[in-house]
């Protein structure tokens, strides 16, 4: 018996002991009190009716909890105690119907009459303590179990072991589990399996994988539920290839795996996105004549769906429901967030309906995943119509809800009805009607469709509301600045950053580029570098993009050789120029008339593999053209069009006054011709450009007076409808109007 006694002083028995005790006599007088008022027998009718045989059939085969309890309280008030076994009849009866707390007064009770408990007494209320979340009296249990001259077994110790974990309390579960070897308890295999699903969901799978194999040695043989447990914690570890390996192992040992060990590799695969394995893992569960369930269709239904494969999505749904398996909810809303992220919303919706059409009760996330779809197609008002029908049928919205319509309806350029959505949520929480509180999310969202329309003052109102709930982040300061910077508000913009850092919060690298290019575009390069430098000196590496704005400020500010210089920096660490950065320094020699650099940059641009877009093109041929030099200018032009670039209006503008400038007006018309070819549209200061050139032509001269007027600075024309009058004028008898 020493070995047994370890266990429990190792458990601190002692210390737990009194409490359990005082918990029990705690527990008389309300016990009392409560049998009297459930006794509906008299105690002379108790003891002639034989209490076991009674009271036993009260319990089995279905459980008639008031009038057992009743009787059970008689007899012991008459004196006509039940036996241990009947008593332990109703205990176990208790624990199927989770009435805990009503077994631990009927052992109380027993203890009372005398009725001595024996080991599965014992054990029933062990569990009972563990099963309401106090491992300590049920620590004190063990101790009462040795007290009573029962040696411990095995499926208590297990029972406790598993309680511990449940609890979070590893290491005492861990030292309970050792100390069972040293207090000569053989570990069975529920033992190992229930210490190993510890480890699995503590994450330390190879603590588990080594139990495994502690197991082999101990001469316990490993269970197909010692396989599925270590397989289950590698999959959602993404580890499925070892799970692979022990199926492998598995079946060696001559386990054969069963419908849930498939299921929950096919998931894994399909998680990882390796849906072509799952598939022939599932044609491997045909052939051995082993019956898919809805888990396993579900997995490889949200499999197909994540590679867009929606098609043989909804084949395996239809497959699913031929073989008499009903799909649940997470069946559905996998399949309809699938449907909707690869833009099949009309599929989705008609899923949706066969879902409520097959009385499956959609979840929160089916509607707001299905919300979130309509959003995204810019159907709002459908969205909002959801909504009510997701209220009429009792489903209470959660926040993720409210958000995803607040962010549509912002999409939508309807954020009046985003920000009356938003205050009807805020009513309904302070009228004690809903109890959905806006976070930061829904906050910073309104913010940012506000700010999109220049409603810099109705967002600040958001953010001071957010303030109060002290629900404001860095991505809210961002939103705001940005929206001051673009208004011209420098002075708001610099007050909200201090007072952003007076809150505690730190600017992070959005915060600079923000910053950065607010102050650039405001024309405050001084003030832009100087931030640029504390970007750095903060520890934030700058983006492309934070060096493209500098850039292009730097050029358009005359400082061409700080950029230059910006620009040696970039090729010399980790953030390499690009197209635009490139476009920037060109345009910035341009302004500079350093036609020799921007040439050096072009080859430098070619050099790094990089291929000059439509801007660059642009660029170059308004310098050429302005500088005189037509033939480079109409080699580039050409150059363009060979690349599939098509010219803008401000590049064909130059090419007219380079050629009007040299008189060359059959060119500005043959211009014309394949401006007209592209449906390209003359503003009117293009098409004064135009007419300008054409009518200091003599043989044109009278093209002028049938030109409309424009009214308005807006008018256009098209390249057509001006051929079309040069033709009718007569002036180009031989010019073919496309």
């Amino acid at each position: 018996m020493r070995p047994t006694r370890t266990i429990i002083n190792d458990c601190c028995f002692i210390s737990h002991r009194k409490n359990l005790s005082s918990s029990l006599v705690g527990r008389s007088c309300h016990f009392s009190s409560s049998l009297g008022d459930l006794s509906a027998i008299n105690s002379r009718e108790a003891q002639f009716m034989g209490v076991d045989h009674h009271l036993r059939s009260l319990c089995r085969p279905s459980f008639r909890f008031q009038e057992a309890i009743g009787l059970f309280d008689a007899a012991i008030s008459s004196a006509s105690n039940p036996s241990v076994i009947t008593a332990n009849i109703l205990l176990d009866a208790l624990m199927k119907s989770y009435k805990y707390e009503t077994a631990v007064l009927v052992y109380r009770k027993m203890a009372g009459a005398s009725i001595s408990p024996d080991y599965v007494t014992m054990n029933s209320i062990l569990a009972c303590f563990c099963n309401t979340h106090k491992p300590e009296l049920a620590f004190g249990v063990l101790g009462l179990t040795l007290k009573h001259g029962y040696e411990i077994k095995v499926h208590s110790v297990n029972i406790l072991v598993k309680c511990l974990f449940k609890e979070r309390r590893d290491s005492k579960a861990m030292e309970l589990f050792r100390d069972m070897g040293r207090a000569g308890i053989c570990c069975d295999v529920i033992t190992y399996n229930i210490v190993m699903n510890g480890m699995c969901k503590l994450m330390k799978l190879d603590d588990a994988f080594g139990l495994l194999m502690e197991m082999e040695n101990h001469s316990c043989r490993p269970n197909i539920a010692s396989y599925t447990i270590l397989m289950n914690g590698l999959c959602k570890n993404g580890r499925v290839d070892e799970a692979l390996g022990l199926l492998e192992e598995m079946c060696g040992k001559g386990l054969n795996p069963d419908v849930f060990v498939y299921s929950l590799l096919i998931n894994g695969l399909c998680d990882k996105g390796d849906v072509q394995k799952a598939m022939e893992l599932f044609s491997e569960m045909h052939v051995k004549r082993i019956s898919a369930n809805v888990v396993t269709y579900t997995s490889l239904i949200h499999g197909l769906c994540k590679l867009g494969d929606w098609k043989s999505a909804i084949e395996m749904y239809d497959s699913m429901v031929s073989q008499d398996l009903k799909p649940d909810v997470i069946t559905y809303t996998g399949l309809i967030d699938g449907l909707c992220k690869h833009g099949r919303l009309d599929k989705a919706t008609d899923m949706f309906d066969k879902m409520l059409q097959k009385a499956v009760e959609p979840s929160v996330v089916t509607y707001n995943i299905l919300i979130n779809g309509l959003c995204k197609e810019g159907r709002a008002a459908d969205a909002i119509g959801l909504l009510k029908r997701m209220i009429d049928k009792g489903k209470d919205p959660d926040v993720v809800t409210y958000n995803t319509l607040i962010l549509g309806l912002c999409d939508a350029n309807k954020v009046d009805e985003a920000k009356e959505l938003f205050e009807k949520v805020l009513q309904a929480r302070l009228e004690g009607g809903s109890s959905v509180k806006p976070d930061a999310v829904t906050c910073n969202t309104l913010i940012h469709g506000l700010c999109k329309e220049g409603r810099i003052y109705e967002a600040m109102e958001i953010f001071h509301t957010m303030v109060r709930w002290k629900l404001q982040n860095v991505m809210t300061f961002n939103l705001l600045i940005d929206g001051l910077y673009k208004l011209g508000c420098m002075e708001e913009a610099a007050k909200l950053q201090q007072d952003m850092t007076d809150m505690g919060f730190k600017p992070n690298d959005v915060t600079y580029s923000v910053m950065i290019d607010g102050l650039c575009k405001n024309r405050k390069v001084g003030t832009a570098k100087r931030l640029f430098e504390e970007m750095q000196d903060q520890g934030h590496s700058p983006t492309l993009f934070d060096y493209n704005i500098m850039l292009s400020a730097l050029c358009k500010g005359h400082h061409f050789q700080e950029a230059m210089g910006l620009y040696y920096k970039m090729n010399c660490g980790s953030c390499k120029p690009d197209v635009v950065s490139f476009n920037a320094l060109i345009d910035g020699a341009r302004i500079e008339r350093d036609l020799q650099a921007a040439e050096e940059l072009l080859r430098d641009m070619i050099e790094m593999g990089l291929v000059p877009d439509s801007v660059t093109y642009s660029i170059l041929i308004n310098w050429y053209a302005k500088a005189g030099k037509l033939d480079e200018a109409t080699a580039l032009f050409e150059n363009m069009l060979s690349k599939g670039y098509v010219p803008d209006v401000v590049t064909y503008d130059s090419l007219v006054k380079g050629f009007g400038i040299l008189g060359e007006t059959k060119k500005i018309i043959d211009l014309l011709h394949q401006m007209a070819a592209r449906d390209v549209v003359l503003d009117v200061k293009m098409y004064a450009t135009v007419l300008n050139y054409i009518c200091k032509d003599a043989e044109y001269a009278n093209f002028k007076d049938m030109i409309p007027i424009f009214a308005k600075k807006s008018s256009t024309v098209s390249c057509k409808d001006l051929l079309a009058k040069l033709h009718h004028s007569g002036e180009l008898q031989n010019t073919a109007v496309p």
